[in-house]
This record gives structure tokens, sequence and C-alpha cells, in this order.
């Protein structure tokens, strides 16, 4: 994932791939060795840090989002205050990683597929137009 941080509707998303790689057609045509025991998430981010005041920006799908710096609570530049905008001293880029495991795949499953049928039940009327409930 590229985010700032794990977010529990991951847990969702990888419990649906999960789901999909033990129906059986699937296992057998990717040769799946064993049952999945548990997954892990790994989550790359990149930011660049302004020099003169700490504020973060993260740029991402042609988007920039700048966080105001902040330590202990207050904002780090010297006057309290972050840079007027356009004015920042952004640094070298900065990658995060980081790598999680998520072991409670079969609670997360129920979750997700929940939501599934809450989605179709919602959607109900769409979804017999294209003949994906009959």
């Amino acid at each position: 994932k590229t985010s700032t941080g794990f977010y529990p509707e991951y847990n969702l998303q990888t419990a649906a791939y999960g789901s999909a790689l033990q129906e059986f057609d699937v296992k057998r045509a990717l040769a799946v060795p064993q049952e999945i025991q548990t997954r892990w998430i790994l989550r790359i981010d990149q930011h660049r840090i302004c020099t003169q005041c700490g504020s973060r920006l993260r740029e991402k799908g042609g988007r920039s989002k700048i966080r105001n710096g902040r330590r202990n609570g207050s904002l780090a530049s010297p006057k309290g205050e972050p840079c007027v905008e356009d004015q920042h001293a952004w640094g070298e880029i900065v990658g995060d990683v980081e790598m999680r495991e998520f072991p409670y795949f079969y609670k997360d499953v129920k979750a997700f597929m929940a939501a599934k049928i809450l989605w179709e039940w919602e959607n109900d009327y769409w979804l017999r137009q294209i003949g994906y409930l009959t």
C-alpha cells in the first residue's frame, strides 16, 4: 500500500484477496500450496520535509498535500508558524517502508462478506440490470 499509515479497510481488502485465493479454481490455477494462515501488508510512502518549518509535503497521483509541521503539539518553526504558502524549503525525498502482520484473517473475511452483502443489497436494482444478481 502507498499510504501514510495502516487503516482498518486494508484488513477487509486483504481478507477479500485471501478469500479469493482460497477458491478452488483459483487455488488450483495458481498452485497455492496450502491454506492461508496469516497475511502481511507492506506500506511504502514518500514525502519531503520543509527545512524551515517542518511541514510535510506528500505528492501522490498528481496531487500535493501539505501538512503543517508540529513537534510536541506546537508548530516546529522558531516563530511558531508554518511557512507562507509556496515558500517552503523542501528537503530531499524521504522514503517510509513498514511491514506489519495482520493475523486475524477469518474474522476479517466475515466482516468483508458482510460488507459485500450490504453493498449488493444497496445496489440490487443496478446489479440485476447487468446480470450480476439473478
